[in-house]
């Protein structure tokens, strides 16, 4: 499955996460200042761990994003002949944070897997073929095993899903044999559901096992493995899942304000040292201290400018991001 898949190969555990894009969040390392400080003195430090230690998240950005892309380029194979109007550009799919990033739920399963695997019982992993931009429409193929009593027949389904309403539907059509055929009768066709499409109905124990998944019921997770999704996901707590959009701009706002803070008492501490070092190092050139000496110090003095240089920049880069969000940023 998708979600076990991405978690052993690529995602790293999010920090945040929620419904819409424009509110998922995820741990990312600050960049280190560089070239790395080694001073005289031993100064900021407390402060310059936290500023290193301490990630900034930033909007549709990070290792979520990027992982989730990587993982189409290598899983998500295009169809040979995508259709006017339909994309297999998923940088672009509103979309994609939604379904197959991890979800605000207990178990924080994607939102692709609750929808087809659980609640429609449809087993195997979701894979895209394109989507439809305007019309907010999903085409995707499931390779789906026979069941072991033999009464299902294995083989390609594909699938039409309307992401503003989460309904799923299957393209009804006896006489093409091949996936490509199919998508060649979907580009000919007038309306994106031009081609005959058929409701598939949720499945009754599926929308109980979502509803013990709402219900915070950690007893569903060996049904969910046995029955709806081959593996077994790992139990949550409310910690690691997102309530509402509102706590996530509230969590962004207080992550944003306090590494503005922390930026600016670095800075403070090291435009001190800089004072006191500019001071000693005319001091030495006067006192007659070893040229070797000198030169060191020098160089010592150089590479703090040239930090506190680079952190002035990413101070004015958040104060830029807190005006457009929040207005005048005010300490």
């Amino acid at each position: 499955m998708l979600a076990r898949l991405l978690q052993r190969r690529l995602l790293p555990r999010p920090l945040l996460s929620c419904l819409s894009t424009s509110h998922l969040y995820w741990r990312t390392p600050r960049p280190a200042l560089s070239p790395p400080l080694r001073p005289r003195r031993a100064y900021s430090s407390a402060a310059e761990a936290a500023l290193r230690e301490s990630g900034l998240p930033l909007r549709n950005a990070g290792p979520t994003t990027a992982a989730l892309l990587a993982y189409a380029a290598g899983n998500w194979t295009p169809p040979p002949f995508v259709p006017p109007g339909w994309s297999t550009d998923y940088k672009t799919w509103t979309y994609l944070l939604t379904l197959f990033a991890y979800s605000p739920y207990f178990l924080r399963l994607p939102q692709i897997e609750m929808l087809v695997n659980i609640k429609h019982a449809i087993p195997g992993e979701v894979r895209p073929l394109m989507f439809h931009p305007a019309r907010d429409a999903l085409v995707f193929q499931i390779d789906v095993p026979p069941d072991v009593e033999g009464k299902r027949p294995g083989g390609a389904q594909v699938h039409y899903l309307d992401c503003a309403r989460f309904e799923l539907w299957t393209y009804e059509r006896t006489d093409v044999s091949t996936v490509d055929e199919l998508i060649i009768l979907i580009g000919a066709a007038s309306t994106p559901e031009g081609v005959p499409l058929v409701r598939v109905p949720p499945d009754p124990e599926g929308e109980a096992a979502l509803k013990r998944i709402l219900d915070r019921d950690e007893t569903v997770i060996t049904l969910l493995e046995s029955a709806f999704l081959g593996y077994a996901p790992r139990a949550t707590v409310r910690e690691e899942e997102l309530q509402s959009a509102d706590a996530a701009d509230q969590t962004q706002r207080e992550k944003l304000a306090d590494a503005i803070r922390r930026t600016q008492a670095y800075l403070k501490e090291a435009e001190e040292e800089l004072e006191l070092d500019a001071a000693d190092l005319e001091e030495g050139k006067e006192g007659g201290v070893d040229p070797a000496t000198l030169r060191e110090d020098q160089r010592a003095h150089a590479k703090i400018k040239i930090a506190v240089e680079d952190a002035k920049g990413k101070l004015a880069e958040w104060k830029r991001v807190w005006t457009s969000r929040y207005g005048p940023w005010q300490a």
